[in-house]
């Protein structure tokens, strides 16, 4: 470079002019972008140009980037002057004794970043880069967690000055790590002690502080109904078998004991029920309570209770509850095996004395009769308990008792309320939600009379006037002719008269005096079914004995599912296939028949053993054939089979047959013909496969049933056909067969299809006539 323009070390701007000087110029200012000033420090003026620059000493300055800041020229070519050191001196003599300014050291820009610029602050650099202290330059990085504004990244990595999604936990969510720069849910007790501590733990992928070494660490620490453990350092509820150790099973978030007899679980002053120790109810006195000292708000929880820790109560007799808003105990009597159990006792009333007459204040008031210690038993002693104003309702059972006998008769209405005075005090003619009728209003009065027209049921039921009963509490009024409808016989409760009987049946003169009882029973606020190891049981445990005991009340489920079921002749209790949903509900799936397979053909040995295979096929849509174990242990009185026929897509259609056997295996062994209790005809039959068009069973020669054997076609469930009656039905020759568990003898393009509807081809009709079939076989 021309020593002209160069005066020690730095630009001499202002004797330059011309055309050469200004294109010097703008070189000057090319290459300043890409060399550092020096010493850039807060001592140096902000600027906006040159002119704003101190320019009368030296160094003369000039406005770069904003900043006063020495000019000098890079070298065109690369320089081998080396930088001084640390050490170097600042100030260098010249020959003549005077000194000057080192130069100050020459810098290029960093090979990776061909876009550099050199800067003072951070605003000299764009989106995404930094201006290092140091440097002086633009560069990608980060100072702080605002330069980390990218998609994904929001922490900056200080140590390596680099934008991430986070550097530690801290960068995350409470009880999430922070793994390959990203914050994610712990897999591991190890992920989680780098940033929580060692003590910490992952708990639900979540890490938290340890909070127990035992169980008694954890007393108070749970929300919610289940026993509370000290699992990995936290406090929570079993969430599988694994949960509870050894010997002891995970049911509805409780460790349970796994037992076989009641000694097994005395240590724990328990019993067996259901395989597992649970606490029971225990005599107290003259009445039942908890074992662990706490009651019941009523019978219908003692029965069915909400915690799985107790076993099921099922004795009838006297129970201490201790209903909501109560602050004491109380005796009262549980019907405990009648229509599920589960009735609570609140009045006794003599039908022979006037004490519940329609009037009396006791049927909607809240005292007790008589007013100091009411007998809770079940005996003929008049009583109106605390039951009757604490104790929820939903169906009320009616029983009447003969005087001059010990014969009770019973029933069952439904009507809703918070306790039976809630009902008692609704308006006159309240009906019943679903009442009896006049048969079984009958039914609890020996040689019961009632008029034949003009029925009506319900609560506080008031006759027309002119009417020879005024009214009834509970009750069944009758005339004896429309359109004049006036009540001239009665059964109830609470009978409005002048003179005679207030519990019974009255027609004209002719009355009978009983004595009444009305227990409740509340509806449950909770399922008494739950999930246990794969399929439902009862809260209670164990299993009931069919899908049609869990379809029925007080259970009354209606989902279909697998449920665990223990019928009277099963050893063990098993997993069933329950369809809750069609046909009345409470099906239970004993067998799956492949048309198109030979594992159920007429001949086979299945049919009448008891082995069973493919248990874990618990649906009615899978192709896999199976036989249940119920199959040869549930007893029933009828059975549905659901076919699915070509084409496919067809919707399974069901046949239901009637016949009680106790159990399919028993019926069908030894080959032996039954009949139906009613048969289907031969439309009917028909109507279950698809193409029924393609349909024909031969003739008038129908024969319906089981092990329905002929020369030339047998069905071990459905319906045969000949082809003409007469010679035909009398030698059994049935041309075509419908049902499940099939065979040809002769004649057949499917001889040996074992499910569906076949007109033998070459006897009668032609190969589109034989129609295979998947059938469920379901018993209830």
């Amino acid at each position: 470079m021309s020593e002209q323009i160069k005066k020690n070390g730095r630009v001499d701007v202002s004797s330059r002019v011309g055309l050469w000087g200004a294109s010097l110029l703008c070189v000057v200012v090319v290459l300043w972008q890409c060399v550092a000033p020096p010493n850039i420090g807060p001592t140096y003026k902000l600027c906006r140009t040159s002119a704003d620059c101190p320019q009368k000493k030296e160094p003369e300055m000039d406005c770069v980037l904003n900043a006063c800041v020495v000019r000098r020229i890079q070298p065109l070519e690369p320089s081998n002057k080396e930088i001084p050191g640390p050490d170097a001196e600042k100030i260098i003599p010249e020959p003549d004794g005077s000194t000057k300014e080192p130069d100050p050291p020459e810098r290029t820009c960093p090979v990776d970043l061909p876009n550099c610029q050199f800067c003072v602050k951070k605003t000299d650099c764009g989106f995404g880069k930094i201006c290092k202290l140091g440097e002086d330059v633009c560069r990608s990085g980060c100072v702080n967690d605002l330069d980390c504004q990218e998609p994904g990244k929001r922490t900056c990595d200080l140590n390596a000055e680099i934008c991430k999604e986070c550097v530690t936990a801290k960068n995350c969510q409470f009880g999430s790590v922070c793994v390959k720069d990203k914050c994610t849910t712990c897999s591991s007790d190890a992920e989680c002690k780098p940033d929580y501590g060692r003590d910490s733990v992952c708990v639900g992928n979540k890490c938290s502080a340890s909070q127990c070494s035992t169980g008694a660490d954890c007393v108070g620490k749970c929300v919610g109904e289940g026993d509370c453990l000290c699992l990995n350092n936290a406090c929570g509820f079993c969430g599988n078998n694994g949960d509870c150790g050894v010997d002891k099973r995970c049911v509805d978030k409780k460790c349970l004991s796994e037992c076989t007899t009641d000694a097994q679980c005395t240590a724990l002053q328990r019993i067996c029920w259901g395989g597992l120790c649970r606490k029971h109810a225990i005599l107290q006195g003259n009445a039942r309570q908890w074992s662990d000292g706490t009651f019941a708000s009523d019978c219908a929880e003692y029965r069915f209770p909400r915690n799985v820790g107790y076993a099921a109560a099922t004795a009838d007799g006297l129970y201490n509850i201790k209903p909501a808003g109560v602050t004491a105990a109380f005796p009262v009597y549980c019907e405990m095996t009648y229509a599920g159990g589960g009735w609570t006792l609140v009045l006794k009333a003599d039908g022979s004395g006037r004490t519940f007459e329609y009037k009396n204040a006791l049927w909607t008031d809240q005292n007790t009769h008589p007013a100091s210690n009411p007998d809770p038993d079940l005996n003929r002693t008049e009583a109106k308990l605390q039951s009757y104003w604490t104790v929820p309702v939903g169906q009320i059972l009616l029983r009447m008792q003969e005087t001059s006998a010990d014969k009770i008769r019973s029933g069952i209405v439904h009507i809703g309320g918070t306790s039976i005075r809630e009902v008692m005090s609704k308006p006159d003619n309240t009906n019943f939600a679903q009442g009896m009728g006049q048969t079984l209003w009958r039914s609890l009065v020996k040689k019961s009379n009632l008029a034949p027209e003009c029925f009506e049921e319900g609560v506080n039921r008031r006759a027309s006037a002119g009417s020879a009963i005024s009214g009834v509490r509970l009750g069944f009024l009758a005339s004896p002719s429309s359109p004049a409808c006036k009540a001239s016989s009665v059964v109830g409760f609470g009978l409005d008269r002048l003179t005679g009987s207030v519990v019974g049946n009255v027609w004209g003169s002719v009355e009978t005096k009983d004595f009444g009882y009305i227990f409740v029973r509340k509806l449950l606020s909770w399922s008494p079914v739950i999930d246990d190891a794969g399929a439902k049981a009862p809260v209670v445990g164990g299993a009931l004995e069919s899908c049609l005991a869990y379809h029925l009340p007080p259970y009354a489920v209606t989902e279909d599912g697998a449920y665990w079921i223990k019928p009277a002749a099963q050893n063990t209790r098993k997993k069933a296939y329950c369809l809750m949903s069609r046909f009345g509900g409470g099906w239970t799936l004993a067998a799956k028949v492949d048309g198109d397979k030979k594992t159920f053909v007429y001949s086979a040995g299945i049919w009448e053993d008891k082995t069973s295979f493919g248990e874990d096929k618990l649906d009615l849509n899978s192709v896999d054939e199976a036989k249940f174990e119920s199959f040869g242990t549930l007893a029933f009185s009828q059975i549905a089979l659901g076919f699915r026929s070509p084409p496919a897509g067809s919707p399974e259609r069901f046949v239901v047959v009637h016949k009680q056997a106790n159990s399919l295996q028993s019926l069908l062994v030894g080959g032996a013909y039954s009949a139906f209790d009613y048969g289907l005809g031969k439309e009917t039959w028909k109507s279950v496969i698809a193409s029924a068009t393609l349909i024909e069973l031969a003739g008038d020669c129908v024969k319906e049933g089981f092990n329905v054997f002929g020369s030339v076609s047998n069905i071990r469930i459905g319906v045969g056909a000949g082809h003409e009656s007469g010679q035909h039905c009398a030698n059994n020759t049935f041309f075509a067969r419908l049902g499940v568990g099939t065979k040809a003898e002769s004649c057949s393009y499917k001889a040996d299809a074992s499910a569906g509807s076949f007109v033998i081809g070459g006897c009668w009709g032609n190969a589109d006539n034989e129609i295979s079939s998947v059938v469920n076989v379901l018993v209830r």
